[in-house]
């Protein structure tokens, strides 16, 4: 049963992201690019869904403290371009201005493509319901030595020190948020610990108390250019 939930709580973005290509499908004045854009957008989020399925119908066990890689060289910028294109719907729901500050040159890692996407996409997930309304978010990547560096950041419900050991804890809430917005079962960002210490790396959070918003930082071993 923890599979199916663990499942159902990662196909809701890519599904919203689906949705909202579909509507945009639909518009009879939509021009042949914006149209291109949005079957795209379909491509790539049908993929990422194809790829949880078939790790759970294949008895992949998504609760367990080191996943199952598919390691390659990968761009972050283009990891960040599809959490960005899936958490859109959402950002937009809450009228949220997003950041994203990367870096001039191409940052690489020598990682699973799409285990990153799913770390950038709770955390985006996790900050955008943790928001007031048309809050800001940053998320920024960045090449510290032998370490890359993603971070996220907002401004919004944050949480108290007390609660920052346990915040990556699975089915752990550690706030409530604004009129009860955050919902969930606090999957997303024990994922995410899970994710980033299957690919050698660490996950930290920070928070300067309650109102003070949050700040996520992942970071990852780097390769070279």
């Amino acid at each position: 049963m923890e599979h199916l939930v663990i499942l159902a709580h990662e196909i809701r973005n890519p599904l919203a992201a689906i949705r909202s290509a579909v509507r945009i499908l639909e518009e009879e004045e939509a021009s042949e690019c914006v149209v291109e854009r949005a079957r795209m957008i379909i491509d790539r989020q049908l993929n990422l869904i194809t790829r949880l399925v078939d790790e759970l119908s294949h008895g992949t066990d998504p609760t367990a403290a080191k996943l199952e890689l598919r390691k390659e060289r990968i761009d972050l910028a283009r990891i960040v371009r599809i959490a960005v294109e899936t958490c859109q719907p959402l950002i937009d729901a809450g009228g949220h201005r997003l950041v994203v500050r990367l870096p001039s040159g191409a940052v690489h890692a020598e990682a699973d493509g799409a285990r990153l996407v799913q770390v950038c996409v709770n955390l985006l997930d996790n900050a955008a319901k943790c928001s007031e309304f048309f809050g800001e978010i940053v998320l920024s990547v960045e090449h510290c030595g032998r370490e890359i560096v993603i971070r996220v950041q907002d401004k919004g419900i944050g949480m108290h020190p007390d609660m920052l050991p346990y915040v990556f804890e699975p089915f752990m809430q550690v706030g409530h948020s604004l009129d009860g917005r955050r919902g969930g079962l606090g999957i997303g960002l024990s994922l995410v610990k899970r994710i980033v210490e299957s690919h050698g790396g660490m996950v930290e959070a920070h928070s300067a108390g309650l109102g003070c918003g949050s700040v996520f930082a992942v970071r990852l071993p780097a390769t070279g250019p």
